[in-house]
């Protein structure tokens, strides 16, 4: 197991990985680590810079969704929501095939140990609020709106 903190234009950043599989990444308070990382860890930070600056619309480093088989249905379904859109909530369960377990969904959704590769921020209200969201309401409008204008070029 690696444990790699990093800068990013969002403040500092935590990824886990399994061997050469990221499986947890979330914002955090710790300082930049100050060991050289694998290049697993290296490449995934990279990516989620560069994503973050707009540069990057798919990340490609290897990921591992843990969870029920619930769970990692929603999870897979989330990683196919285009960038620059959003869904629902509900749109997001019936595309999983459960559209009568919106607030189940909506759970999973708000525990995604991997923001941004399965893009919890582009997951809104049936009302188009945005919602609450792990990173801020700040940092989900700013991702929303970086998109949306990347898509619009």
């Amino acid at each position: 197991m690696e444990h790699y903190v990093f800068s990013t234009p969002y403040g500092h950043m935590a990824i886990d990985l399994h061997g050469e599989k990221v499986y947890w990444i979330r914002s955090t308070s710790e300082p930049v680590s100050g060991h050289h990382p694998s290049v697993h860890a290296e490449n995934a930070a990279s990516q989620l810079n560069a994503f973050f600056s707009g540069t990057l619309k798919h990340m490609t480093f290897a990921y591992e969704i843990q969870g029920t088989a619930f769970q990692r249905k929603v999870l897979e379904t989330l990683a196919q929501v285009p960038y620059g859109t959003t869904l629902s909530y509900s749109e997001l369960a019936h595309k999983a095939g459960y559209e009568r377990a919106v607030r189940a969904t909506a759970n999973v959704v708000a525990r995604n140990l991997l923001p941004f590769v399965l893009p919890c921020h582009r997951i809104i209200q049936k009302d188009g609020r945005y919602g609450n969201y792990g990173g801020g309401a700040r940092m989900k409008k700013s991702l929303i709106d970086m998109e949306i204008a990347r898509t619009a070029m």
